[in-house]
């Protein structure tokens, strides 16, 4: 009786690979502990940039609203 269900072996393994999960592999072994903590104090400013910057829009609007 045949079966209509693909056995793993008949599906050719694929050899894709992820480039952003390599660059990330990279970047971890290759980076020092100074280089990570610069990195993580990049990200938190730009963080903080970010929030501010969301934040003046709505804060700056919200007093014309609230009579709605």
């Amino acid at each position: 009786m045949a079966s209509n269900r693909i056995e793993e072996q008949d599906i050719p393994e694929s050899n894709y690979t992820d480039p952003v999960e390599d660059e990330e592999e990279d970047l971890d072994s290759s980076m020092t502990l100074v280089e990570h903590l610069e990195e993580l104090r990049w990200r938190i400013l730009k963080s903080i940039i970010a929030i501010a910057a969301g934040s003046i829009s709505p804060l700056s609007f919200g007093y014309q609203s609230l009579p709605f």
